[in-house]
């Protein structure tokens, strides 16, 4: 705890030093009722971009206003691109500032005048900032609550842009900009599965330029497509192997193998479409079309009448 001191931003300066540190193993952070202002803000959040150990900060009582607030808004979770996101701080849980104040419903919005305007912007900041430390303490990893982020936010198409504005970022011309395009059958399946299928005909309406651009046919897609799930069929077999040669079999077991046995006949019929599909791409391909009897024909028939002119003015 350093609460009650004078640290200012030449302090916070060397406090970025221990908090940057690999060996760094410091949990909790209390900085209260210090002379921290925006800048020193700005420098904590900076080092805390990188660190994987800290899970509460407290600076109440400090001279910080919104813009120093700002910073940490990004830290948690940086809305600049999908990699910014899952590259953002996943494991801070609580900070506190002392200046939040309560957290505006929708409904209250349309009674807010002018005067007020400020504080409901500054309100839902506060909370897209509390619903990512949200995320930080309830997931078990920084992988996980980075995928989470990324599904919630980058992955929201209609509020995206909302999301955007809330942290003064410009809104990328795709969402797929970033992201590579083997990954984008699994992308799309997301935002389809956690948004609706609304959500994943937007995504796909709003990144078509970058689609049509894209240098991936169909066919590769599907033969992408049939390698998971191979790989998903192989697994699902040794899994099915393990429980079968292991020392107890018990109730949840059985259910489990069944499951599992369920789960590759889906996968099977899955592979089944996936080859008949590709066969007929294969086949469209190579598959060359016949002449055309008629057109032939006719120039048989062409070609006769212009060697019997041919003969009638020799004999003539």
């Amino acid at each position: 705890s350093l609460c009650y001191n004078t640290i200012n931003s030449a302090g916070c300066l060397a406090l970025a030093q221990l908090l940057q540190r690999e060996d760094s193993t410091l949990q909790t952070l209390l900085l209260r009722d210090n002379f921290i202002d925006d800048e020193g803000a700005s420098i904590l959040a900076t080092s805390l971009r990188k660190n994987k150990t800290l899970t509460c900060l407290d600076l109440r009582g400090n001279p910080i206003s919104e813009i120093g607030h700002g910073t940490f808004f990004s830290l948690v979770n940086d809305m600049s691109s999908i990699r910014a996101t899952l590259s953002s701080n996943h494991t801070l849980e609580d900070v506190k500032f002392g200046k939040f104040g309560h957290f505006l419903d929708e409904s209250d919005i349309m009674y807010l005048d002018d005067y007020y305007v400020d504080a409901c912007l500054y309100s839902c900041k506060a909370r897209f900032m509390q619903d990512a430390l949200n995320v930080n303490s309830s997931l078990a990893s920084p992988e996980q609550a980075g995928r989470k982020k990324v599904i919630n936010t980058q992955l929201n198409i209609i509020q995206r842009d909302w999301f955007f504005r809330l942290q003064g970022v410009r809104s990328n011309d795709s969402l797929f900009s970033d992201i590579d395009c083997h990954l984008l059958p699994e992308m799309l399946a997301l935002i389809g599965e956690h948004h609706g299928l609304s959500e994943m005909y937007a995504a796909t309406l709003t990144s078509i330029s970058t689609l049509t651009s894209l240098s991936i046919s169909k066919e590769e897609l599907l033969k992408i497509r049939r390698t998971n799930l191979s790989l998903d069929m192989k697994d699902a077999a040794e899994e099915i192997k393990a429980l079968l040669l292991a020392d107890r079999f018990t109730r949840d077991d059985y259910f489990r193998k069944e499951n599992l046995i369920h789960e590759m006949g889906c996968i099977h019929q899955d592979l089944v479409e996936l080859d008949r599909e590709l066969f007929s791409m294969e086949f469209a391909r190579r598959w060359v079309p016949p002449r055309n009897n008629s057109t032939s024909l006719a120039a048989t028939s062409k070609r006769r009448r212009r060697r019997s002119r041919k003969r009638k003015r020799r004999r003539g």
